[in-house]
């Protein structure tokens, strides 16, 4: 806000760009020239806005909408946020379906697991949210106009301070006739800049400036916040969470409860995880990728005679994926399926290999 002092009555009075030479105080009555100081600044300042492109310091239909309405605000960034999601969602819900339909019995803590991005992508909205009305309230602030310093003047220009036609009963915006920038006349906002206004008596050159940035900054940045917020959120989300989930799987579980089989293979005597074939009856042995066995699954004609738990291999040296090494104990993982065995290798370092796929150490 432009202003000086009354030189009768010593009260703040507005000024404008759009009329450097004349000041009214309704608080006296004066009507006359302002300071020539005053004038000369005001006129530096309109030559600051001649220049600068009367566009960016407009708003687009979408914006006016997102600022006068709170509802279209809602309704836009609840529908950026949901085609945002569906991608995740729809892998979560076939991650779901696959552990429900499975028939081998699923630990209760990986639904608890898969439902964390769920609440994670809700906390992540809320977030977002936050931040992009945030960004509208900035907006607000940059483009409403200037309330009046005194009872029976109008309202101002936020740009170039001059007069504009007094807001209706709800937010709208108007257009100023002299510099093209748009002003949000809200009676509510207006009360509450009211209370907070800042007037600038010196350096009107510096604020006009400030004000031609603030608007065009807040407008840019309030076009794309709500896209940012939904978009952005769900991927700092994702990444905290894969973080997050990857740490707590290398949390050590108690052995799952699989049996275990010998079985002779041209890399020697191996152990094969017995799993039951459903539907048919029939058996196989699993072995894991990447282990000595460097076998694929065994069909069995029947169920293995003697089978073993994780606990019967501690104490033993078995050929891992990671080297020969004596058994230590035997765990499982929310991250990786079946057991893992923790064997001592020479030289007293521990590793970790899978329990499927190992083989008898030579003698």
């Amino acid at each position: 806000m432009f202003a000086t002092r009354c030189p009768n009555c010593g009260r703040p009075v507005s000024l404008s760009v759009a009329t450097p030479q004349h000041m009214h105080c309704s608080g006296c009555g004066f009507d006359g020239r302002p300071p020539a100081d005053a004038v000369e600044r005001l006129l530096r300042a309109a030559a600051i806005l001649r220049v600068a492109d009367a566009r960016e310091r407009q708003l687009s239909v979408g914006l006016q909408r997102t600022l006068t309405s709170l509802e279209a605000f809602r309704s836009r960034f609840v529908w950026i946020a949901v085609l945002a999601n569906i991608p995740m969602s729809c892998f979560l819900g076939l991650a779901f379906l696959g552990l429900a339909i499975d028939e081998k019995p699923t630990p209760p803590v990986m639904y608890v697991a898969m439902a964390l991005p769920w609440a994670g992508m809700v906390a992540a909205a809320v977030l977002g949210y936050r931040w992009a009305k945030q960004q509208r309230a900035r907006l607000e602030q940059a483009c409403a106009a200037r309330p009046s310093l005194q009872p029976g003047e109008p309202d101002r220009c936020h740009v170039c301070g001059a007069p504009i036609a007094p807001g209706g009963p709800t937010r709208h915006v108007a257009r100023c006739d002299y510099c093209g920038a748009d002003n949000l006349v809200d009676p509510e906002l207006l009360a509450q800049l009211r209370r907070e206004q800042e007037r600038s008596f010196g350096d009107y050159e510096q604020s006009i400036e400030q004000e031609l940035k603030k608007a065009r900054s807040a407008s840019r940045q309030a076009a794309v916040g709500a896209v940012l917020a939904v978009l952005f959120s769900p991927c700092l989300f994702l990444f905290v969470f894969t973080l997050l989930f990857a740490t707590v799987g290398q949390i050590p579980q108690p052995a799952a409860p699989l049996r275990y089989a010998w079985v002779d293979l041209p890399a020697g005597r191996c152990v094969g995880e017995v799993d039951e074939l459903y539907g048919d009856g029939g058996h196989r042995l699993i072995f894991s990728t990447g282990t000595p066995a460097d076998h694929g699954d065994l069909p069995l004609e029947s169920a293995p005679t003697e089978t073993l738990a994780p606990e019967s291999f501690v104490g033993m040296t078995l050929r891992t994926s990671q080297g020969t090494g004596l058994v230590r104990a035997v765990h499982s993982s929310l991250l990786v399926p079946g057991n893992q065995i923790v064997i001592e290798l020479d030289g007293g370092t521990t590793d970790e290999a899978p329990l499927a796929g190992s083989c008898m150490a030579a003698p």
